[in-house]
């Protein structure tokens, strides 16, 4: 091995060391750096690909590949010892990576991208997911590509006397009413998601203030990274310009369509269907034009239009005024056999979440490489294609479904009964049937 290119980079955080080591592993990815926090190790890659112009979206993957002999474990099957589909907590780990970096790539942009962490070790006590986040954001910060890091990911806990520790241990965690994880770049934080018990606003704030100063010595230890590593950043390809003939030829067409579509004071969604017509209409008058800037022209001239419709009329689109919310109804016992059963209407949007009971033997065990969870209440969400009048996939649960699932499951988890009063294992499952505004708030 050539260890002439081997640099390590550390930095230490209220006496927790964490150290990003380039060029032992995976030399053939774009970028890949090993990070460790105690003795909990993950190998971060990213790998790139060239700059698409044919797509109109930003084709980001992040994969968290869990791997049970990082804990030292083989597989409890008698059937089946390799790893199999993500568990759930590996999902939700892969959408606070993804969460976290994707705000930071450049406009434009429109290059495919790979994030893959797969984890080394796991010492059962320092978490992996916000050192997955560190990894990547070094990963991509030497990589080349057009991303505006660094950004440091940092679990915030609270102690009995009110102190707040940085990257909290599994025990820690325990003991903690604040359970808070934080991606900050130099300028802002970029991400959070929490799972807090009656925390106050004061302790949250606080929260977000310690995550973001202490973030700064991961960031700088990065930059420092970068510094001896780093590779030079890519030039983004600018998209197809369009000339001025054809950006009259597409507002002289788009305006009457817009004006009908934003007259129509409908309660429900816009069906934009005519106004995505008449891409082909103009790209029939002007052939060598490709679609996507044609389609993008238009969006952006509908959010402008609707936005000085509002901004003059003072009334949202479906005719409510600017302070004014979506009815709202709730609906108990609709389903005879359920335990429990309940209706959530908010304007159009309609989520029918039912509660199962069972005895404590039915508690959701599950086994990760780093710990051993058994879960009493588990909360699950799903929604269809047709919530939205879509034809679509129905199969396993998408990552979204699971990521909007946990994040009701952690804000009711507080609010259940002590388990010595209520022993029962709770399962609720929100079906989202109707969708028009935040179905995740709705379940």
């Amino acid at each position: 091995m050539n260890t002439q290119n081997f640099v390590t980079e550390t930095c230490q955080i209220d006496g927790k060391e964490i150290s990003f080591e380039v060029g032992k592993l995976a030399t053939l990815a774009t970028a890949a750096v090993v990070a460790r926090l105690g003795d909990s190790m993950v190998l971060a890659t990213v790998v790139g690909g060239g700059q698409r112009d044919d797509i109109d979206w930003f084709p980001l993957q992040v994969e968290f590949q869990e791997k049970l002999y990082a804990g030292g474990k083989i597989k409890g099957s008698r059937w089946i010892k390799r790893e199999g589909r993500p568990s759930d907590e590996s999902i939700l780990t892969g959408r606070i990576i993804d969460r976290s970096i994707r705000p930071l790539f450049s406009d434009g942009f429109k290059a495919e991208v790979q994030v893959v962490v797969t984890p080394l070790s796991a010492d059962k006590e320092n978490d992996l997911d916000v050192l997955s986040v560190c990894a990547v954001s070094a990963a991509l910060s030497i990589s080349g590509l057009p991303w505006e890091g660094p950004l440091a990911g940092m679990r915030v806990g609270l102690d009995k006397d009110g102190n707040y520790i940085a990257f909290p241990t599994f025990e820690q965690r325990k003991e903690s009413k604040l359970n808070i994880v934080v991606s900050s770049s130099k300028e802002a934080i970029v991400m959070v998601e929490a799972g807090d018990n009656e925390a106050t606003e004061d302790e949250v704030v606080g929260a977000l203030d310690f995550a973001k100063q202490k973030s700064m010595i991961i960031i700088e230890a990065i930059e420092r990274l970068n510094q001896k590593v780093g590779k030079p950043k890519m030039e983004i390809v600018k998209p197809e310009e369009l000339s001025k003939e054809i950006i009259q030829e597409i507002e002289k067409q788009a305006e009457p369509v817009i004006n009908d579509l934003l007259s129509s004071e409908s309660a429900g969604k816009i069906n934009k269907e005519p106004l995505y017509e008449l891409v082909n209409v103009v790209q029939e008058l002007y052939p060598e034009t490709k679609k996507a800037p044609i389609k993008n022209h238009l969006d952006k001239m509908f959010k402008q239009m609707a936005r000085d419709r509002v901004v003059s009329t003072k009334t949202r689109l479906d005719g409510r005024k600017l302070d004014q919310i979506r009815p709202l109804t709730i609906e108990i016992d609709l389903i005879p056999r359920t335990h429990g059963s309940a209706m959530f209407r908010r304007g159009e949007t309609q989520a029918l979440t039912l509660t199962t009971l069972a005895g404590p033997s039915f508690a959701h065990e599950i086994e990760l490489m780093d710990q051993e969870i058994t879960k009493r209440y588990f909360h699950h969400y799903n929604m269809p294609p047709f919530s939205v009048g879509e034809i679509g996939r129905i199969g396993a649960p998408s990552r979204r479904e699971i990521g909007h699932g946990a994040l009701a499951e952690r804000a009711l988890l507080p609010m259940l009964p002590d388990e010595n009063e209520f022993p029962y294992t709770i399962r609720t499952v929100s079906e989202c049937v109707t969708s028009n505004g935040s179905t995740s708030m709705a379940s």
